[in-house]
């Protein structure tokens, strides 16, 4: 591999990876949907080149959808909601969304990127995104 092409690849991947808890939730949700695991730099070269991230690391409902249609060969869509249903439906994969002052924290409903989040610990749960994949 060239100096160019690891520096593609590498230039500010850590900084990204501090506030990529919502791209990282969505790989995970790839991973559980297609049993196969995501090239993690791969995925956030190819998401930051199509515009699905953002020069402040923030992704909109469309480049959520978008990147797990790269991820998975299936089409997305996201709906927001201030609770879960009872039970979630099998082929709805779910983020929390969690608030602290002016910081928002994204995690799974059983795993979180980060071992120790201040935003979950003494925020706020504010609302779920709920994923689903059409058949």
């Amino acid at each position: 591999m060239t100096q160019e092409a690891v520096i593609r690849r590498y230039a500010g991947v850590q900084t990204f990876l501090t506030e990529g808890c919502l791209f990282l939730s969505l790989c995970s949700i790839a991973e559980q949907v297609a049993n196969m695991h995501v090239d993690i730099l791969s995925a956030i070269q190819y998401a930051k080149s199509e515009g699905w991230i953002d020069q402040n690391n923030e992704m909109t409902e469309d480049s959520q959808c978008a990147l797990l249609g790269f991820l998975t060969g299936k089409q997305w869509h996201r709906e927001e909601l201030s609770d879960l249903p009872n039970p979630v439906p099998d082929e709805m994969y779910t983020v929390e969304k969690w608030c602290r002052d002016k910081t928002t924290h994204f995690r799974r409903r059983f795993v979180d990127t980060l071992a120790k989040s201040v935003t979950v610990a003494r925020g706020k749960l504010s609302g779920y995104y709920g994923y689903v994949y059409e058949s």
